[in-house]
């Protein structure tokens, strides 16, 4: 077995990672084939953080003969012993698995220590990148979420330009040519380290991509006190996205939006470090048609034009279209209320007892209602996932799915309205 270490250049990529940089491992396996029974591992990659140098390196241990198998899972897993965490790239999957299986036919012992890591199915001490990353893929408008596509995303190539799969061959052939040739080996060694050693060291850079999970987590810190505080907020009649440009109407194609839209521009400071800067528009809820809708659309009962967000140099900047006019606010107990047609509205049974009867009629879910004009911000969360309990949120028309929050007369401060109302909206790019 060769063991070789190397330090690695720091990413340009930064991800806060939640635990102790000291406290990380990462690994990679390289084996002849896919099942544990007919195959075996032939190379792991380990990258740890030296506290005393402060720098990432990488620990490589290679079978330069198929009996060394037992000596690379023996010198991994004594190294994990000092590790709390082991993050992977589809290790959940493949690689502890196998790992797993290996050690039971080398009839090697793991620790405690060692059993909790490899056995975590709760992702607390065992990482799996690639779960994460998937969970962004919407987002992060992704198509493949291997490795190297994740790599590519951020604009990072290899010098490596093999599969795991191609490489079976190649160790093949090493272990003969280190036999009979074995000054024309090394060339062949050099192949099957670079490929493990880039494995391991682009996890670093695609884990910048999980700092997108902090836009969704409860406390996000953009929504926190402080950050609000600073909060850049405009009225506008143009959308923009934060590098300067404008959504021009005229521009517009989309034929739902709705003409002379007034938007809320909001710039919320970040004090997270984002990969890559992202655009992304999010379509509220489309309510159904009324039978007796007429054909022409008015603007009071248009499709709203999509929310916009943005993220680039330290900021989420939002772009959200503001309604102005009168909505409704209907009452759940509408058993306990009566319809005034002349007024247009709702009102308690205590009340409308000193109504004439000819006046009024009971309530129905319809027709129990209390009217408002101000002016309102949509929310992307569709009424039917709401509760009571959320807020008080209006509609235009009884069964619509896009509700409304009123916008504060103070909203310029009202740091707990926006608060909560981000929180709910971003959650909708997602």
């Amino acid at each position: 077995m060769k063991t070789i270490c190397t330090s690695i250049t720091p990413s340009e990529f930064h991800y806060d990672f939640p635990q102790k940089k000291e406290e990380l491992l990462f690994f990679d396996i390289e084996t002849t084939g896919l099942s544990p029974k007919t195959s075996s591992i032939y190379l792991i990659g380990v990258l740890f953080y030296d506290p005393e140098e402060g720098c990432f390196k990488e620990l490589q241990w290679f079978a330069e003969r198929n009996k060394d198998e037992k000596e690379v899972l023996v010198s991994f897993l004594e190294f994990l012993e000092h590790y709390a965490y082991l993050y992977h790239f589809n290790g959940r999957t493949f690689d502890i698995p196998y790992v797993l299986e290996k050690c039971s036919r080398h009839a090697i012992s793991l620790s405690r220590h060692v059993k909790e890591i490899l056995l975590d199915d709760t992702g607390m001490l065992s990482i799996d990148i690639l779960l994460h990353v998937k969970k962004l893929k919407r987002f992060l408008s992704l198509g493949k979420c291997s490795q190297k596509a994740l790599e590519q995303f951020l604009g990072i190539f290899r010098k490596d330009t093999f599969s795991g799969g191609d490489l079976i061959p190649v160790y093949a052939e090493y272990t003969r040519m280190r036999l009979l040739e074995p000054e024309n080996a090394g060339a062949l060694e050099q192949t099957l380290l670079l490929h493990n050693f880039e494995d391991v060291e682009m996890m670093l850079s695609v884990c910048s991509l999980l700092q997108y999970e902090t836009l969704f987590c409860e406390n996000a810190p953009f929504f926190e006190e402080a950050s609000l505080q600073n909060m850049k907020i405009t009225l506008s009649q143009e959308a923009f996205f934060p590098d300067g440009t404008t959504e021009e109407k005229n521009q517009q194609e989309d034929t739902k939006k709705e003409e002379n839209t007034e938007w809320l521009l909001l710039s919320v400071p970040s004090s997270v470090t984002f990969p890559k800067e992202i655009k992304k528009t999010c379509s509220y809820p489309q309510n159904k048609k009324k039978p007796d809708a007429a054909k022409e659309v008015s603007s009071q009962t248009g499709q709203l034009p999509d929310a916009i967000l943005s993220i680039k140099e330290g900021k989420l900047c939002f772009s959200f279209p503001v309604f102005k006019g009168t909505l409704k606010y209907f009452l759940e107990d509408y058993k306990n209320y009566y319809y005034l047609p002349a007024e247009d509205l709702a009102v308690h049974k205590s009340i409308a007892s000193f109504a004439d009867s000819t006046h009024r009629k009971k309530a129905t879910r319809a027709t129990c209602y209390t009217k408002k004009s101000g002016s309102f911000l949509p929310s992307l969360m569709p009424m039917k996932q709401k509760t009571a309990k959320n807020a008080t949120l209006f509609l235009k028309e009884y069964g619509d799915k896009t509700a409304y929050y009123e916008l504060p007369k103070n909203y310029e401060t009202d740091t707990a309205f926006w608060k909560k109302f981000l929180t709910e909206q971003i959650s909708c790019f997602r």
